[in-house]
């Protein structure tokens, strides 16, 4: 029997459910999924985009949308682990949870200082892992202990990831 590769399961989904506009928009495209693919679909983005840029990209860009799905991913993949340290992340964006990436953004500027900060820093296009081998980060971020847990996670993550979508395809 060969090892199935989530990432055949999710490919269509990956282009069908629009993460980009709104939640009830994200909702409404995850429908029409069984729901062990969400989950995998919101590990996947999750992963990658901290692998990236750490989880002030991750929620300040569209795909902090998926956070609760990720949570619940990572707990149906047997990495509970993971999902405390996102689940902690998120305490720190304030409750409930917002899904909407303003308000997300608005919360990640109070954190960092407010919004003269935020735009003092602006964007990097190098990614967090680079700029901190080579000594480039700049500051410290509230998110630097759960980063830690999730980037170190990566390589596990795609493995349990593979394990779950082959005890779900059928």
């Amino acid at each position: 029997m060969s090892k199935t590769n989530y990432w055949d399961q999710i490919e269509e989904a990956f282009e069908a459910v629009d993460i980009y506009e709104s939640y009830d928009v994200f909702k409404q495209g995850a429908g029409g999924y069984p729901e062990w693919k969400i989950d995998i679909l919101a590990v996947h983005w999750t992963m990658s985009e901290i692998a990236n840029g750490g989880l002030e990209q991750y929620f300040g860009n569209s795909t902090g949308i998926l956070a609760p799905e990720a949570v619940l991913g990572f707990q149906r993949i047997g990495k509970p682990e993971l999902a405390v340290a996102l689940q902690k992340a998120m305490a720190l964006l304030g409750e409930p949870y917002p899904r909407e990436r303003e308000q997300r953004a608005d919360r990640l500027a109070a954190l960092s200082g407010g919004a003269e900060a935020q735009s003092a820093q602006g964007f990097s296009v190098i990614p967090k892992w680079v700029a901190k081998e080579a000594g480039m980060e700049s500051h410290e971020s509230p998110f630097e202990e759960m980063d830690e847990v999730l980037c170190g996670a990566g390589d596990d993550v795609e493995e349990a990831l593979d394990e779950y979508a082959g005890t779900n395809v059928g």
